[in-house]
């Protein structure tokens, strides 16, 4: 599950979820208590240099999510976890707040942030604050001493002067994202299930993918559609010789490259199942690679229910 499918799925039950289960902070996940009543300039000076922090910490590393209105205490091997609900007072105003002080707290401005309120009643509860990775830092602190921060761990740290040279350098590589569409379920011989959908891959990076590389393994029994694409045998990248760790593999040379913010359709994947067995979750493990990119490891899921919708 993405972080930002992570964010959606975020509720009551599971901010108490978290604290019963003394959920351990995280590379994606931080816990945070606000300083309210906002009014106190002192008190709201603190929040300010928190939010600003977080969204320069999280957009300069992989992103993630912080929940305000937890607290968070060491366990006995030094991790922050969650420890206790300490729902804010005046809701409205702080996420309000937050809103406004966005486009301040940090510079360049971060695409994508997203705030949600969870209330419990009076004005009172949670607010989520979704932070994407960011294509575009490094990111400044504006209100945390106009520092540059990273995620390491369950904590933020202030940015090397390398760690600065290499997200700019990073500003320059393409980055490839794993995906999936029309997905189709088609009732075969009135006894079977068939399954099939288009695998993707979209450079959401600034540079032209060139040389790009997938290879996958699918859940059993699903494979590659015979025709593939089209129906006339089409493929977005070559197919090539199974790699050995992998069931199916791709390339491209020279002549095809993925421009920034393009998706290339690769193949047609497909797979029949009785219709008196309900499908499980399909997983799909990939390996993404394409000149100066980081190599992506990744896995996929299609749960069930996306399946039968």
């Amino acid at each position: 599950m993405s972080n930002e499918d992570y964010f959606e799925k975020i509720d009551l039950d599971e901010i108490k979820l978290l604290v019963d289960n003394k959920h351990e902070e995280n590379l994606f996940l931080e816990f945070k208590t606000v300083n309210h009543p906002i009014y106190n300039d002192k008190n709201k000076n603190i929040d300010k240099r928190n939010f600003s922090k977080c969204l320069s910490g999280l957009a300069n590393s992989n992103g993630g999510i912080v929940i305000w209105g937890i607290k968070a205490d060491e366990d006995s091997n030094g991790i922050d976890c969650a420890n206790d609900l300490k729902p804010i007072k005046q809701l409205t105003k702080l996420l309000n707040m937050f809103n406004s002080l966005e486009g301040q707290a940090v510079t360049p401005t971060i695409r994508g942030v997203k705030h949600k309120r969870i209330d419990i009643g009076d004005d009172i509860g949670f607010i989520v604050t979704y932070v994407p990775e960011s294509d575009s830092s490094p990111h400044m602190a504006n209100f945390a001493d106009k520092y540059y921060y990273k995620r390491n761990g369950d904590s933020f740290y202030r940015a090397e002067h390398f760690d600065i040279i290499d997200m700019l350098s990073r500003r320059k590589q393409p980055i490839l994202r794993f995906g999936y569409k029309n997905l189709k379920k088609i009732l075969a011989h009135g006894t079977l299930w068939r399954f099939e959908f288009i695998i993707s891959v979209t450079n959401e990076g600034k540079a032209i993918a060139k040389f790009p590389y997938i290879a996958l393994n699918v859940t059993d029994p699903f494979n590659r559609e015979t025709f593939g694409v089209d129906g006339n045998g089409f493929t977005g990248l070559k197919r090539t010789r199974d790699n050995l760790n992998y069931k199916l593999s791709y390339n491209g040379g020279s002549e095809i490259v993925i421009h920034p913010q393009m998706t290339l359709d690769i193949d047609k994947l497909q797979g029949e199942i009785p219709k008196a067995n309900y499908p499980t979750d399909i997983t799909i493990e990939y390996l993404l690679i394409a000149e100066n990119m980081d190599t992506i490891k990744g896995e996929f899921t299609i749960t069930k229910e996306e399946l039968m919708r």
